[in-house]
């Protein structure tokens, strides 16, 4: 609470039922410009920066909200401008409503691109039955780059050729499948030893393999694809492009100076695939095609 005299300058200023005096105050900015000033005053100072950054911040958000809404608006008529007048109709608000909220604070293209595919697609009465309410708390879950990872790879569409990079004993693989298989392929069968990457997948380079593996794990933990337990893919040409290319190469060297090296280790790949639920395809259809 702040205490204005007639003239209305500052003479207190009221925090938690303290008023603390004029003076005080003007120590306090005194001691936001010059670091040497006293704890008391820093542990002021703080509080009153942190007020205003938050008013900074709803404010940006009341300006910003108003101009994704409005660029929301501009793509939700673009899309449903071929879509015949008889079939349109009004979009459920239990869809429309919570997509046009959260894209209020959206500030990127991928994502608002997904929030109008969703609402279209509720307005079209030959989709609204597939859009499902809780697309909308799956897009915002998603980051950026994960929507444009969704929107250019075909982890929604189809079964993924991956496998596990593990450091383990060395072994041969049976290939009873008979995989047309690289003359440098490290594909093994599962034995005792350490896992260094969960999902290795050649087809995309577009994202680092570091990061890559957390937007994996979000997908998966948002039920939008699922990695099947000890199954592998039958097609004979899944996993030609799994062998010792130079990202494995370096990986093998880092391990064979490390504390495993004097084991009988080798680097190896043990194959598996992601595959999208008929949640995750349904996803797609609706907000990502």
């Amino acid at each position: 609470m702040i205490i204005m005299s007639d003239n209305k300058e500052l003479t207190a200023v009221e925090i938690n039922g303290i008023k603390i005096p004029e003076k005080t105050i003007n120590d306090t900015y005194q001691d936001i410009a010059h670091p040497a000033a006293s704890e008391v005053g820093k542990l002021i100072a703080k509080p009153v920066q942190l007020v205003n950054w938050i008013a900074d911040c709803a404010k940006n958000y009341f300006t910003g909200g108003n101009e994704n809404t409005k660029k929301l608006q501009d793509e939700v008529q673009k899309k449903i401008e071929n879509v015949p007048p008889e079939q349109i109709c009004n979009a459920p608000q239990n869809i429309a409503v919570p997509a046009i909220i959260a894209n209020s604070y959206t500030d990127t293209e991928c994502l608002r691109s997904l929030y109008a595919n969703l609402i279209a697609n509720s307005m079209n009465r030959n989709n609204q039955n597939n859009a499902h309410p809780s697309f909308v708390e799956i897009i915002k879950q998603l980051t950026p780059d994960e929507a444009l990872l969704l929107k250019t790879s075909s982890l929604l569409k189809t079964t993924v050729p991956t496998c596990q990079i593990r450091y383990q004993e060395k072994s041969s693989y049976h290939n009873s499948n008979k995989y047309n298989l690289s003359p440098t392929n490290i594909v093994r069968d599962f034995q005792t030893g350490i896992p260094i990457i969960k999902y290795y997948i050649p087809s995309i380079q577009a994202v680092p393999v570091e990061k890559l593996q957390v937007m994996i794990d979000n997908f998966i933990r948002l039920s939008l694809i699922e990695l099947p337990n000890d199954k592998v893919l039958t097609d004979k040409n899944s996993y030609q492009s799994f062998y010792k290319d130079s990202f494995n190469i370096d990986i093998e060297k880092i391990y064979m100076q490390s504390e495993f090296a004097s084991l009988d280790y080798e680097l190896s790949h043990i194959l598996c695939y992601i595959s999208p639920t008929n949640f995750g395809k349904s996803f797609y259809d609706i907000c990502v095609k």
